[in-house]
């Protein structure tokens, strides 16, 4: 009886587990700290980033804050990060996830580069401004803008005109940004890039931006932005915030959409990959 039971389990551990496993995720920041509320500044980082998180402080701070945003189905786990209550003001985060990407090739001419965020706008103010890039420097702390002295590219949200939200780049200073387009306030919502290096020195690298729904199809580019540019000194992944600044969770990036957005499996799924398995180890026993 023992042995019988032994067999009945294994598959459906053994399996179970491989439908639960995350895609190949190169870097993972789902702000997995006890130190609730505390600043991010100086806190450890997720899988694929080097170091601690480099913050500036201003008038406000992003704060570690219990809990995980939730959307559809999209495996979440840990805390979120959002503006501290009582302060409004100028604040910018960053890290270094290079070697990790690099190391998985998506650094390389030609080969595409997927990040996903889970992000909310909790207030509407025509000063709000969020930022999120991949460049040679951290956000402008000042302004809450992308407008470092290096260069990069990455996403914006929300400026004069309403929470409008665009594909956006920076060089030295200036800052360009693709269409743009209003998201809701107090909402929580998924934002997915594509970055597409060029094939060579000399050719556009593109990002595309998508706003996939609660069920997690990725839809049509909402945003596009192109410009040449040379990865190999994108070593800063940064995102800042602007007076009522959002609250950000579960950044992701790897090599596809699914790496980037990664589901909770279904537990009949992995009942039925669990039944698979036994019944094919009856099978070759019988």
């Amino acid at each position: 009886m023992y042995k019988l039971t032994a067999i009945l389990t294994m598959p459906l551990i053994h399996l179970a587990g491989i439908a639960g496993a995350h895609a190949a995720t190169v870097v993972y920041e789902p702000f997995d700290v006890t130190d609730v509320g505390d600043s991010l500044n100086g806190k450890a980082t997720g899988s694929g980033l080097a170091g601690n998180w480099n913050g500036y402080d201003g008038a406000g701070r992003l704060e570690i804050r219990s809990g995980d945003l939730s959307y559809g189905s999209l495996a979440t786990k840990g805390n979120h990060v959002g503006l501290s209550t009582s302060e409004n003001g100028r604040t910018g985060y960053s890290a270094n996830p290079y070697a990790a990407l690099d190391g998985a090739g998506l650094m390389d001419d030609g080969a595409e580069l997927w990040f996903s965020f889970l992000v909310e706008q909790s207030t509407e103010d025509s000063n709000n401004r969020f930022m999120f890039s991949l460049g040679t420097d951290g956000t402008n702390s000042g302004s809450g803008s992308m407008n470092s002295s290096g260069n990069g590219l990455g996403v914006h949200i929300g400026n004069s005109r309403g929470n409008q939200i665009s594909a956006t780049t920076y060089t030295s200073g200036s800052q360009a940004k693709g269409a743009e387009t209003s998201i809701a306030y107090s909402t929580v919502h998924l934002i997915v890039g594509r970055i597409t290096w060029g094939l060579d020195g000399a050719s556009d690298d593109t990002l595309d931006l998508f706003m996939p729904g609660t069920d997690l199809v990725l839809g049509s580019s909402i945003s596009s932005i192109s410009g040449v540019y040379d990865q190999s000194t994108f070593d800063t992944l940064a995102f800042s915030g602007k007076q009522d600044a959002p609250i950000i969770d579960e950044i992701r990036l790897g090599a596809s959409y699914s790496d980037v957005v990664v589901t909770v499996p279904e537990p009949s799924a992995t009942a039925l990959l669990g039944l698979g398995g036994l019944a094919l180890i009856l099978r070759r026993r019988i």
